[in-house]
């Protein structure tokens, strides 16, 4: 499974986290801009970090509280 973890742009929501993406099928790489959905809307999001994982979606959806959503 590939993740990429990303800073996401906010108009009005001051952001000091990183939200962790599926980027399966998606050629990303640190310092890429891409589209994403965040609180129900279309945002721009930059690339922090890509990482592949041998755990599935479940487990990492178990283990970390929360559903992942694809870029």
């Amino acid at each position: 499974m590939k993740l990429a973890h990303l800073w996401i742009q906010h108009r009005t929501m001051h952001l000091n986290t990183i939200f962790t993406y599926l980027c399966e099928g998606f050629d990303v790489f640190p310092g890429a801009r891409v589209e994403v959905s965040f609180n129900r809307q279309r945002i721009v999001g930059f690339v922090a970090k890509v990482e592949e994982t041998n755990v599935s979606q479940d487990e990492w959806e178990k283990a970390n509280g929360y559903k992942l959503i694809s870029i």
